[in-house]
């Protein structure tokens, strides 16, 4: 049964792979950049920029912004 279906499963996960751009994502490098930055300094703004890099990188979105409350 395993056989029969394994041609399928192939074509479905690279279809995923394909909407999703597995290809140039990986969350477990993506979190280790983004908490190497955190280290070096923890201002607002550039936690901010990191935090937008670190999402554009991986999931490639039309826009991205990020909203900060009152200080």
């Amino acid at each position: 049964m395993a056989a029969l279906f394994r041609p399928l499963l192939g074509r479905v996960q690279r279809a995923v792979d394909r909407k999703f751009n597995r290809a140039r994502y990986d969350a477990d490098r993506a979190v280790a950049a983004f908490a190497a930055g955190l280290q070096e300094g923890a201002d607002l703004d550039s936690v901010s920029l990191q935090r937008t890099t670190a999402v554009c990188a991986a999931l490639e979105p039309a826009h991205a912004s990020v909203w900060v409350g009152p200080r």
